[in-house]
């Protein structure tokens, strides 16, 4: 039986070489042209197409407030909230830059 805290390196290989970022509950992993988030507390979890993502985030307090999911007429839905502390919102932003570089190009 695996337990949160038996990391083995067979773990770290499954996931090599895909841009992650954890905050608080949510760990986000990115796969060439798919965003999966995955919460702790809730088994399986939710893809997104890096063309339909949409991420806003806003300051609250030192932190940045953010909310993602599909954007579907200017609005976010079957999406999900998280507070980034204030020192790692770099880290954040380095993450979301590699997904929206992954998005299709308009003219195609």
């Amino acid at each position: 039986m695996w337990r949160r805290g038996d990391e083995t390196d067979e773990t770290d290989d499954a996931t090599a070489g895909q841009p992650q970022f954890r905050t608080g509950k949510w760990t986000f992993v990115h796969d060439r042209r798919v965003v999966e988030t995955f919460h702790e507390e809730v088994a399986g979890s939710t893809r997104f197409h890096v063309d339909h993502l949409r991420i806003d985030g806003r300051p609250s307090g030192s932190d940045l407030r953010i909310s993602w999911g599909i954007e579907i007429n200017d609005r976010i839905i079957d999406g999900g909230r998280a507070s980034i502390p204030a020192d790692r919102t770099n880290e954040f932003n380095d993450f979301v830059r590699q997904v929206v570089a992954c998005r299709t190009a308009a003219d195609i």
